[in-house]
């Protein structure tokens, strides 16, 4: 991860450098680099002749992104996210499992906006970043552990339109499509998987602008 910032802040560098211009913040909301945090607790109802006496599971989900614009049609920043699931399940003979998965990811983000009106604008971007996943199981037939990373290269684009006829003033529709290729690292890799890419339409997202 330290290569990420080392880029990033070389970048912020170079383009703070060049004529100050407003100074405007953006903050997304969508499937990918979104802003969103939630958490959740249940228990499933069981077959107590099936010999499992509870099921319970817990998870959260945390994900932050901010874009600064360091020049008029130019804008850099980051999007974190943090996932994490815990299932434990108890048997009616007092045999208890516990599975936890865990992923985050950190990307450093870089957009050109085709026009200076970027809440109109069409909108080209890419981000470098690492995804990293943990899976671990705990149980009275034994524990498990199985982890990886991905280094991933994003490519997007996307078109924003102003939402001023609705009365709306800062908030902007910004359909967009995202390549993305990932090395991946790990035990996945050793597993013989070498390479992931995916093609993401993201039909509802909306931009912050302020």
């Amino acid at each position: 991860m330290r290569f990420l910032f080392v880029i990033f802040g070389f970048l912020i560098s170079t383009v703070t450098t060049a004529q100050e211009t407003t100074t405007k913040h953006q903050i997304s909301f969508g499937e990918n680099f979104s802003f969103k945090s939630s958490g959740s607790t249940g228990r499933a109802k069981t077959d107590k002749d099936l010999g499992i006496k509870s099921y319970d599971i817990l998870d959260g989900n945390l994900s932050l992104n901010y874009l600064h614009s360091f020049a008029p049609q130019f804008q850099l920043g980051f999007s974190y996210s943090s996932k994490s699931d815990e299932t434990k399940i108890t048997a009616n003979n007092g045999n208890k499992a516990k599975v936890q998965e865990s992923q985050s990811s950190f990307y450093a983000i870089a957009i050109f906006n085709a026009i200076a009106d970027i809440h109109n604008s069409w909108y080209f971007g890419g981000a470098i970043g690492r995804e990293s996943f943990k899976e671990e199981v705990d149980s009275n037939l034994g524990d498990s552990e199985e982890e990886y990373d991905i280094d991933a290269y994003v490519a997007f684009v996307g078109k924003r339109f102003n939402l001023k006829r609705f009365g709306i003033e800062n908030l902007t529709y910004s359909p967009m499509v995202t390549y993305v290729l990932g090395n991946v690292n790990g035990d996945l890799e050793d597993s013989g998987v070498e390479q992931i890419t995916s093609v993401i339409f993201e039909f509802i997202k909306f931009d912050l602008l302020f």
